[in-house]
């Protein structure tokens, strides 16, 4: 990690954001749950993905998708509704 990433980081934890590490070379992360000890010599460190919130409206007949977002909508159709997705990173 170069200096501006580590001072990012910290400074994201700093100000409530949560954080991600990994062993260097591994390829999964792991959610940071108790107080980091930064140790960047053996760890990278990152900001917490946010999840990603898909809005759907899907025919509650047939269950066929008719549109999708990223901001929040209301169904336009008779017999439809609305269902919302989130995916954790």
């Amino acid at each position: 990690m170069t200096h501006d990433e580590m001072i990012d980081v910290i400074n994201h934890h700093k100000n409530g954001g949560k954080v991600e590490y990994k062993d260097h070379g591994a390829e999964t992360w792991i959610k940071l749950l108790t107080e980091p000890l930064w140790n960047f010599a053996r760890h990278d460190y990152r900001a917490q993905p946010e999840p990603m919130v898909i809005f759907a409206e899907v025919s509650y007949i047939t269950g066929e998708l008719l549109r999708a977002s990223i901001e929040p909508m209301f169904h336009t159709g008779y017999k439809t509704t609305i269902k919302k997705f989130i995916e954790e990173q």
